[in-house]
């Protein structure tokens, strides 16, 4: 009876452990799944997120085969999600010829571990349209080796567009200034170094473009007298446009010019600077 009444007590012990071993798999059962619920409210929330902005998001595996792509790729790029889940990227057409090889080598770079942060490629809408875009890259790694690339896309086409734009027009303005009869520099507010001269100002301080930017025209030893070079001294970008006003320019040779000295502030990439035009008066003068 002793036998049998220890061998009862072990197996209502054992039922107990397997009692308490079930209820601790059922606790964990419940919190993976909500967990996983969890990561799916998170994931959908991400979906929503990119679906609402032009910024695309997509991976790839180390095949260098899309795995995923947001849905507003359709309003950006013109092609739906399905049209381009589960094709190589070289053969998915999204990306311009000659951007392709810097593509794959930022691909691998990836998928080795890398981080890429701003890079740009020209992508092709399924139209044939070109969007110029700014990729962000980071990996996803498991058990410590990057299985996918996540990519963040995001259209720059206008504001490269008008980068292009001001630049042609400033180089526009730049060469119209460079071609003028009348001597044209413009000087930086903050130190009076030159950032601007055309071939009609190196043609009247008889110095060379190269010698002029980037000195000063103290440095130059251009001013016979400061008052003679600026109105009151230092150009102050916040003035007003100045009348027409005669000064004196010492030349490279060291002889001096007679100039009448037109000058006013203007931005210039970005910064405060003077613009002074000048014309030589000193053939004029011994005239007279």
């Amino acid at each position: 009876m002793k036998d049998e009444s220890r061998s009862v007590g072990r197996l209502l012990d054992v039922l107990a452990e397997a009692r308490d071993l079930a209820a601790e798999f059922a606790d964990e059962a419940d919190k993976s799944e909500a967990s996983e619920e969890a990561l799916r409210e998170s994931e959908e929330r991400y979906r929503i997120h990119f679906s609402l902005t032009n910024d695309v998001m997509f991976s790839f595996d180390r095949q260098l085969t899309i795995r995923n792509v947001s849905s507003n790729v359709e309003r950006v790029l013109g092609y739906k999600p399905e049209e381009l889940t589960g094709k190589p990227l070289a053969e998915a057409n999204l990306l311009h010829a000659d951007d392709m090889q810097g593509a794959m080598d930022e691909a691998q770079h990836v998928l080795a571990g890398g981080v890429s942060l701003s890079s740009i490629f020209r992508f092709v809408t399924k139209n044939g349209d070109i969007v110029i875009g700014e990729v962000s890259s980071i990996p996803f790694s498991r058990d410590g080796q990057g299985v996918e690339a996540i990519n963040v896309v995001r259209d720059i086409t206008k504001r490269i567009n008008t980068e292009n734009s001001l630049r042609e027009s400033s180089e526009r303005y730049l060469h119209i200034l460079d071609s003028l009869p009348s001597a044209v520099c413009i000087l930086k507010d903050e130190d009076t170094r030159f950032t601007f001269a055309n071939q009609a100002f190196c043609a009247l301080s008889g110095y060379e473009i190269r010698d002029i930017i980037g000195k000063t025209p103290v440095e130059l030893k251009l001013p016979v007298g400061l008052d003679d070079f600026f109105s009151n001294g230092k150009p102050g970008a916040g003035a007003s446009q100045t009348d027409l006003r005669k000064q004196r320019l010492k030349k490279k040779n060291g002889t001096t010019a007679d100039v009448f000295v037109s000058s006013g502030p203007m931005k210039y990439g970005g910064e405060d600077c003077l613009i002074m035009v000048m014309i030589n008066v000193t053939n004029y003068k011994r005239s007279l």
